[in-house]
């Protein structure tokens, strides 16, 4: 598929989706739309490479305010910053609480310790509130607000690792632009080609340290992607909504015009 990581030196998993291709033949303009991991580890250097070569104006993290708090985003001069906890509420209903503790070894292991034993499945099973939880919807729906409301320059969006919230905010933002779904699934996939070195160093170290093996499996199946993740979202919306068309115009309250907006911004050719 079409490289679009961009090639940043703190952040392993930042992709420019200009170049993709919609159903009817139109692209996606380049330097305009962005998503990302989290920025709070990014270089100087990285920072001038997105705000000078990719002409970043728009920041919209989607963290929780925890997550945020622990790792907050460096400030650019010039870029704008809204903060969207696509999770915030949801996870306060359960184990999200914690903060995280700055050791990415640590936080993975403690997060892994919390999952059940089938962790793919545990995945699986969360995916879905994404599109059903309340908060999460109301928070794609401020995301396309934003995307509807930005006038120059790109827009960048983050979460913590760049494949979860932004993988379903990314595809929803795809389909609404016209992006085959087949398409989709392939740059939602891309993530673990991106994020391959970091998880892999990551499972080395926990595999020299921690002798529970079923613990770097858990591990394994939280930090990467996998088509069933994506594909849980899908049946959700499938049952909800019927389509996705259906999900932006019913559960987002996107209207003709905005679709009409959204590609008249974003889209060339």
């Amino acid at each position: 598929m079409r490289k679009q990581k961009i090639q940043l030196q703190g952040c392993q998993n930042t992709r420019d989706l200009g170049g993709m291709v919609t159903k009817d033949g139109k692209r996606i303009k380049e330097r305009k739309l962005i998503r990302s991991g989290a920025l709070w580890n990014a270089t100087s250097k990285d920072l001038e490479c997105l705000t000078m070569q990719h002409d970043l104006r728009t920041i919209i993290d989607f963290r929780t305010l925890g997550e945020m708090e622990a790792k907050p985003d460096p400030h650019m001069k010039g870029v704008s910053y809204y903060k969207n906890p696509i999770l915030e509420r949801f996870e306060e209903e359960g184990e999200g609480k914690k903060q995280p503790s700055g050791n990415p070894l640590q936080e993975a292991v403690d997060r892994a310790a919390g999952l059940p034993d089938d962790a793919k499945g545990f995945m699986i099973s969360v995916y879905p509130q994404l599109v059903r939880n309340e908060h999460c919807v109301n928070g794609y729906r401020k995301f396309f607000h934003h995307l509807l409301e930005q006038e120059e320059g790109a827009v960048l969006w983050h979460c913590s690792e760049g494949k979860d919230r932004v993988g379903v905010g990314t595809m929803l933002l795809l389909s609404a632009l016209g992006v085959d779904m087949e398409e989709i699934k392939r740059d939602y996939l891309y993530t673990n080609h991106c994020i391959y070195d970091e998880v892999t160093m990551l499972l080395g170290t926990v595999s020299r340290l921690v002798s529970d093996r079923m613990v770097e499996e858990k591990i394994k199946y939280m930090l990467t992607v996998s088509p069933e993740y994506l594909q849980s979202v899908l049946d959700a919306i499938a049952e909800d909504y019927g389509t996705v068309d259906g999900f932006l115009r019913e559960g987002l309250g996107l209207l003709k015009e905005d679709f009409k907006i959204l590609r008249e911004k974003y889209l060339e050719g």
